[in-house]
């Protein structure tokens, strides 16, 4: 089965906002010891980090994985919140997604609080690595519009120039 988690707290208040990596953990801790996968299609935070542990050795070997399916018939898809963009060169998935929270490099910081110092560079390379992988796969900029004091749903002119840098196939916009 599949459990989405989703903690009830008030990202409003800066005590309950650190809450978040305690709250991760100790799901990552019961996830890992009941021999589960923790994923992260929906929602923010820190899931990424996690997978290379799930998978471990299997992990750098994803485009072998993705070209086994693709011998079966399958079709893959990827989702990156844009933080791998070296990896993004070298995997052929059947479709790749890229997430784009934030127009400007402050709304990013804000909203991915990603353990990257680099963080938005490597964005930035990931919307090149997007670009490039259009001549091997489908590409697609997804979008969460989130409303609200914390929200990303401003600077269109931004989020325009980001996804022209990208040039996606496919534009995919969403909101809660």
């Amino acid at each position: 089965g599949c459990l989405h988690v989703r903690p009830a707290l008030d990202m409003k208040d800066a005590a309950q906002e650190k809450l978040v990596r305690e709250i991760t953990d100790e799901v990552f801790e019961l996830t890992r010891k009941y021999k589960g996968v923790l994923w992260g299609e929906h929602g923010k935070g820190f899931r990424s980090e996690y997978v290379p542990e799930f998978f471990g050795p299997l992990y750098p070997r994803m485009q072998e994985m993705l070209d086994y399916a693709h011998s079966k018939g399958s079709t893959t898809f990827i989702v990156t919140s844009g933080q791998a963009p070296e990896q993004m060169n070298t995997i052929t998935p059947t479709q790749m997604y890229l997430s784009l929270d934030a127009p400007s490099e402050d709304l990013f910081k804000k909203i991915d609080k990603s353990i990257n110092k680099d963080s938005w560079e490597r964005l930035l390379r990931s919307l090149d690595a997007l670009n490039r992988a259009r001549e091997r796969c489908r590409t697609v900029i997804r979008i969460t519009c989130v409303k609200g004091e914390k929200g990303n749903m401003v600077e269109p002119a931004n989020y325009a120039k980001l996804i022209e840098r990208a040039n996606p196939m496919f534009l995919e916009v969403k909101g809660f």
